[in-house]
């Protein structure tokens, strides 16, 4: 009787440790999936989605006034804002990933510089939503002077 106990106690033993373990694996793989991506790493992930032509997620990298400033821009063109997506994947998958340096962050606002080959560097504006940054098009528009058609 005391060995059946014995080997109760020790199983006991065996499976809160290995219980133990299994949550602290989940807990050091669900923080590390759950970290917020600087933003240059965004930015590099944008650019290797649209190598990759899948828009739905370079779209997760837009902020949400720049998707809407691209679906006013769409529209004007007599084109939903996937069609739009789409031939400018078709553009962007030929070009050259850029490097990118220079980043700075201010609060919620950053920017990081990139450089194509034969192109000038170009200083992206990203915006943190909901805990992640994301590429403002449409600030950089708006500072370019840019503004998206008038709605019908």
């Amino acid at each position: 009787m005391k060995l059946n106990f014995y080997m109760k106690g020790r199983a006991h033993k065996i499976i809160v440790l290995t219980l133990a373990a299994s949550l602290s694996l989940t807990v050091a793989f669900t923080s590390a999936c759950n970290k917020s991506m600087s933003p240059t790493d965004t930015l590099k992930a944008y650019y290797d989605a649209a190598k990759k032509k899948d828009i739905d997620t370079v779209k997760k990298y837009l902020s949400r006034s720049s998707l809407q400033m691209m679906e006013e821009f769409a529209k004007a063109q007599g084109k939903t804002l996937d069609q739009m997506f789409q031939e400018g994947a078709n553009r962007d998958a030929q070009m050259p990933t850029p490097e990118f340096s220079n980043e700075k962050i201010n609060g919620d606002n950053a920017t990081v510089d990139i450089k194509a080959p034969n192109q000038p560097m170009i200083t992206m504006q990203m915006v943190k939503e909901d805990g992640m940054w994301k590429l403002a098009i449409d600030k950089m528009m708006k500072n370019a002077g840019v503004t998206p058609p008038a709605q019908k």
